[in-house]
């Protein structure tokens, strides 16, 4: 890491350490200051990290241009439309980036306006083929994309940036570009009410099982515990290992040496395991059989624990406060917010 970077890391960190983050709507939840993370915290990972050439550019501040709404002769970028839930809101949240970031034309196609649609209100994105957005698109990767729009918008920045529409091939979430828009692109995705009642019922109903739904000055952590599809996943892809009950054990406890009463509340696609290893008196299972519902959860907490993939950290990103993650998770190579954590995985 670069004497530049590692300042700018402790810098962050310090400023965003003075920020409060309230769990929404849940009575039982007070006012809690997130704790600074410290240099030493934050574990570099494992994996080999990415230089800074192979990292995305960031803006020097997060400043939104206005993209053209009503001329048709403007080109724009549609996105690829794969995966399943999670998979779909960070692509359709990269998207938004590009346009909020450097102003463009944007669209979407039908399968994911359907798929978003079912869970949030808001989805307002023109699909490709209406109006205004036929043109022909020439197929490009997200990155490529970016470095282009950003190279040309430092040396045009009045200037439109495209001079031809593209298609988004490929599936992009990328973590250090999304994490500096936070606060703003976390209001396009707003859940429709009837799943955040839920949400906040089961978090309720979990609680008061556990008598602490009355308490005032809980400090609740939603983590997501993804295994089943994803051991064969990260394995062939990245080479690693399931995650054991340690990286969780570790990561309660740095909550549990920093908050005089924190609750975790776990989501899972194997509650079996979680039974097995790391639930107790503090840690409790809230989840629910409804990828929509167990987001809106993971979202409503102080902080969140993830492990890998896309359905928590983009259940993370709608939330508040600190996004834990394991130290060797290769996704997080570039990222340098100042909200992330890594915790050793063994």
């Amino acid at each position: 890491m670069s004497n530049l970077k590692l300042v700018t890391i402790v810098v962050t960190s310090c400023l965003l350490s003075l920020l409060i983050y309230i769990r929404p709507d849940i009575s039982a939840m007070g006012k809690h200051v997130r704790p600074q993370i410290s240099p030493a915290e934050r574990t570099p990972s494992l994996t080999a990290a990415k230089t800074p050439s192979q990292c995305l550019p960031l803006p020097s501040a997060v400043r939104e241009k206005e993209a053209p709404s009503k001329n048709c002769s403007r080109p724009f970028a549609v996105m690829f439309d794969g995966g399943r839930l999670g998979n779909q809101m960070c692509q359709y949240l990269s998207l938004m980036l590009l346009r909020k970031q450097f102003g463009i034309k944007i669209a979407i196609r039908a399968k994911m306006k359907r798929i978003l649609t079912t869970s949030f209100e808001n989805v307002w994105v023109p699909l490709n083929g209406s109006k205004c957005f036929t043109q022909h698109t020439q197929r490009i990767l997200y990155r490529n994309l970016y470095n282009q729009l950003f190279n040309f918008n430092e040396g045009n920045p009045e200037a439109y940036p495209l001079s031809k529409s593209y298609f988004i091939s490929n599936y992009p979430c990328p973590i250090e570009l999304l994490l500096p828009w936070r606060e703003k692109l976390s209001k396009v995705l707003v859940f429709k009410p009837k799943i955040l009642e839920e949400a906040r019922r089961r978090m309720h109903r979990s609680l008061e099982a556990a008598g602490l739904a009355e308490s005032p000055d809980l400090t609740v952590v939603t983590v997501h515990v993804r295994r089943t599809d994803y051991i064969s996943y990260v394995k062939s892809r990245y080479g690693l290992a399931p995650l054991t009950a340690t990286y969780f054990h570790r990561a309660f406890n740095y909550f549990r040496k920093r908050f005089a009463h924190p609750v975790f509340l776990v989501t899972t696609d194997d509650k079996k395991w979680c039974e097995d290893h790391i639930l107790g008196p503090d840690v409790l299972y809230a989840g629910s059989q409804d990828p929509s519902v167990d987001i809106a959860l993971l979202s409503q907490g102080n902080h969140t624990i993830v492990s890998f993939g896309t359905f928590g950290f983009v259940s993370a990103f709608l939330g508040k406060g600190m996004i834990v993650h394991p130290e060797n998770n290769p996704t997080y190579n570039c990222e340098s917010s100042g909200v992330t954590l890594s915790v050793p995985v063994s």
